[in-house]
């Protein structure tokens, strides 16, 4: 009789370790998978923000460096860049500017085109770094549609500079806008 006991109790001793085993097991893959799936979705995000690069006139910011010279940021609309790039006779794409983000590097450009961007430079402003502090969807106003543009009543009370600002933080937290012709709001790209 106790035979039959110890030859029990050690069977379910054995169920009970493989069944601890096949959570642990479970967990591991689990976790696994769990990490596979977030960094594809994070991947596609960024996939889709380069393509809305690619495809949309957006706001873009990018940085610019000539030689020995400090790079600047400039937060302007992609085509009116291609415009300026090709009245100074020099060479920008989509890949360029793509490339330069994605890397976070400087686009070399020659010194009287450095001298130009020059005065474009946009600066950190700290009154704009305090109230996206609290929260970065503050700024944007929703459509019936879902749209997100950038409510118009905060943009009143700000400079130029604070404008193009908020612009380049959206753009640095993969959020594009584009800038409508006739309202002159920003529109968020999806």
């Amino acid at each position: 009789m106790r035979l039959k006991l110890k030859i029990k109790s050690e069977k379910k001793l054995v169920i009970m370790k493989e069944q601890h085993m096949e959570k642990n097991r479970f967990l591991k893959y689990g976790l696994i998978i769990s990490c596979i799936i977030f960094f594809v979705s994070c991947k596609n995000e960024n996939t889709k923000f380069y393509e809305n690069i690619r495809n949309n006139n957006c706001m873009i910011a990018c940085t610019f460096k000539s030689g020995n010279k400090s790079p600047i940021d400039i937060v302007t609309e992609k085509t009116y860049m291609f415009y300026v790039f090709k009245e100074y006779n020099c060479k920008i794409d989509d890949n360029i500017i793509i490339n330069s983000i994605r890397k976070k590097i400087s686009i070399e450009v020659p010194l009287n085109l450095y001298q130009y961007l020059y005065s474009w430079q946009t600066i950190r402003q700290q009154r704009v770094d305090s109230l996206l502090k609290i929260d970065i969807d503050k700024f944007f106003v929703k459509t019936r549609r879902n749209d997100r543009y950038i409510c118009p009543d905060d943009l009143n009370h700000l400079t130029y500079m604070e404008e193009l600002y908020i612009i380049k933080v959206l753009f640095d937290n993969k959020i594009l806008v584009q800038q409508d012709c006739e309202s002159g709001y920003y529109f968020e790209i999806r």
